[in-house]
Order: structure tokens, then sequence, then C-alpha cells
């Protein structure tokens, strides 16, 4: 029963992301209007309805990576450890490069902004930067570093 809620989470969860992207506001730079707003971010919407499967998909995959890292030797560990830490580390450094590049755009092209500090990095141009499937990766990667992590210090710390 756990796999297929949890398989169940997987597939609302890619539809959350895939919703969240879809939903983005686009930078219209050209208009006659200049850059609008709107009433929020219409793309964190779907997290109202999604949230608990996604909680459901990041408790899910910590339990199935801790179970299988549990059975790996501490070699693996490490190689999964370093591996999903380096790789978190140059998908979180391009997302962030992304959002200040169009942070800087928006900035440019608006007449209600005057300094990139006034905007926040997630607005409603920027969900399509934070909802992918890099940052869905990212997720997934990071759990799998807390997992690894978890089952590293479990390891080391002696059974009374």
């Amino acid at each position: 029963m756990f796999k297929i809620i949890y398989i169940i989470s997987f597939l609302m969860s890619v539809l959350l992301f895939y919703l969240c992207n879809d939903m983005t506001q686009t930078l219209n730079i050209n208009s006659e209007f200049g850059v609008v707003g709107g009433n929020g971010n219409l793309g964190l919407f779907p997290w109202i309805f999604l949230f608990p499967f996604f909680g459901f998909f990041v408790y899910g995959t910590f339990k199935y990576s801790m179970l299988t890292l549990t059975k790996l030797a501490k070699a693996k560990k490490i190689m999964m450890l370093a591996g999903s830490g380096v790789l978190s580390f140059i998908i979180v450094i391009n997302v962030y490069n992304q959002a200040s590049e169009l942070r800087k755009k928006i900035v440019e092209v608006s007449p209600t902004y005057t300094r990139e500090s006034e905007l926040s990095l997630l607005n409603f141009w920027s969900n399509s930067i934070f909802f992918n499937f890099f940052t869905f990766l990212l997720v997934i990667l990071l759990t799998i570093l807390l997992s690894a992590g978890m089952t590293m210090l479990k390891s080391r710390v002696p059974r009374a």
C-alpha cells in the first residue's frame, strides 16, 4: 500500500512542478503598457492542493533511500553523499544565477522597480526557473544527501 501511495505522490509531485512551471507569467518586454504585474503568483496556487502529495513523496524518497543506503558499503555511501552534494550544489548555483539574471532584466525593463533588491528571486516571472525538471531533481538529490548523511551518522554511533 505504501508503494502505491508513493507512486501516486510522485506523479502528483511531477504534476505540481509542471503546473507551477506552466503558470509562469511571461515577461512582455515590448509591451506598450510596460512590464505589469498581476494578482500575485498564480504558479504557487497548485501548492495549496498538492502539497500533501509532495510532502509524502519527500518522506517516501527519504525512507526508500535510507533502506537502500543502509545495505550499501561505507565507500558507496560516501560516493552517494559526495555525488548528491556536488550535483545539488551545481543545480543551486545554476538556479540562483538564472534567477539573478531574470531579476536584472526585470529591473531594466520595468518602470516599477529601480533596484534589484526590491524584487525577490521568486516572483511570478521566475516560476519556470524554480519549478522545472532540475529543481525537482534537486529535491530528490537533497533528500538522498540527507539520508546518506543520516546513515553515515547511524553507522558511527555505537548502539547501547
